[in-house]
């Protein structure tokens, strides 16, 4: 769990822990330990809510030392109960169910704050002192009250504790282990959809994300443009540079993609030094000078080693009624001409090298 994602919610269940202090306070007798840790436990709590509101302090570190001050304080209160309780009542009476409550309230605080196996050693090792508190009290009272009196009550108390705290950490297991299995699926994911060495998705991932886009074309009656591109004689960096240089262009291929792309766009590696970007909702003409931008952009950027490469472009679109193999086909064949029509250029509707002083006006199939 982020504790600093829900950081307002825990300053608004702090801030209503003061007015149940303050009942519980003036339900308190005069003199007894919960007249003055009341007071106490209030203003720390007060102090806990500016924190989280007026402070960078970490929601882990706020609640890590609550979680001690309250200990202390059900602790005390404990004691108080048992050793300074109403002499009419029996030392098991004395002990009522919202002390208790207090205690499993902690150990919960305990297993959002902490791992599960710190979670789990501070619930227990608080368990271990009650039971000490509680059997140091019984040793007298026993001889006062009968053991049966005395124990009954007050021993099953600790016992459903105790049982309070293995579900918890069977709760809290079930959780981790939800979610190291959520992490596993995302990390193969990543895998399968994610092309190691750019970081970029690969061609399984835009493929899926095509033809998906393309559904979504079809059934909103919008545009679809693809532009694929393939970085130009690159072979020569590899030979020229080594294959450790090569891997980190095409690397940077894509940092300048990232910083050309639009939001609604999905790009990625399609393959060697191909590159496939998906546009939705994009027209022929505004495809084409997004593909000028995007060569432009890979022309003037200085790559590792003060490298200089350039990239053909083949553009394709889709007005009418979405094919995803089909947008692929075309914009390869218009990639295969801009190689062959001298590199460096875009190719679109018509066949013909883009005017870099123009825009290529596409043919009748994709206005």
């Amino acid at each position: 769990m982020n504790l600093e994602h829900a950081r307002r919610l825990f300053r608004i269940v702090s801030s209503f822990s003061l007015p149940v202090l303050a009942g519980l306070w003036l339900m308190t007798r005069s003199g007894s330990y919960e007249a003055w840790a009341y007071p106490i436990l209030a203003i720390y709590m007060v102090g806990v809510v500016a924190t989280l509101a007026w402070t960078s302090i970490t929601v882990k570190r706020v609640f890590s030392v609550s979680h001690a001050v309250v200990s202390v304080f059900w602790l005390g209160l404990l004691a108080s109960r048992l050793f300074a309780g109403p002499e009419s009542a029996l030392v098991a009476e004395r002990v009522t169910p919202d002390v208790y409550l207090i205690f499993v309230l902690i150990s919960i605080v305990a297993y959002l704050i902490f791992s599960t196996p710190r979670a789990l050693k501070a619930s227990v090792a608080l368990l271990l002192v009650t039971t000490v508190v509680v059997g140091v009290r019984f040793a007298s009272a026993v001889q006062n009250e009968g053991p049966v009196v005395a124990v009954a009550h007050i021993w099953l108390y600790e016992a459903i504790l105790g049982i309070t705290i293995l579900m918890l950490h069977a709760l809290a297991r079930s959780k981790d282990r939800a979610a190291a299995a959520l992490l596993e699926a995302a990390r193969l994911h990543d895998l399968a959809y994610t092309d190691v060495l750019t970081s970029l998705p690969n061609r399984r991932e835009l493929e899926e994300s095509l033809e998906h886009t393309a559904a979504a074309s079809n059934e909103l009656e919008q545009p679809l443009s693809v532009v694929f591109f393939d970085l130009d004689d690159f072979k020569s960096v590899n030979d020229v540079h080594g294959h450790a240089v090569g891997d980190d262009v095409l690397t940077e291929v894509g940092d300048v993609l990232r910083t050309l792309m639009r939001s609604k766009d999905t790009f990625g590696r399609w393959g060697g030094e191909e590159y496939l970007v998906v546009a939705p909702g994009t027209r022929h003409e505004q495809a084409l000078e997004f593909a000028e931008r995007l060569r432009l952009g890979v022309e003037a950027h200085v790559f590792v080693h003060g490298i200089h490469v350039t990239a053909s472009f083949g553009v394709a679109t889709s007005e009418g009624k979405a094919d995803a193999r089909a947008l692929l086909s075309r914009a390869d064949e218009r990639l295969y001409r801009a190689k062959h029509a001298g590199r460096n250029r875009v190719v679109g509707g018509n066949g013909a090298p883009m005017d870099r002083a123009s825009t290529l006006q596409p043919d009748a199939s994709e206005r």
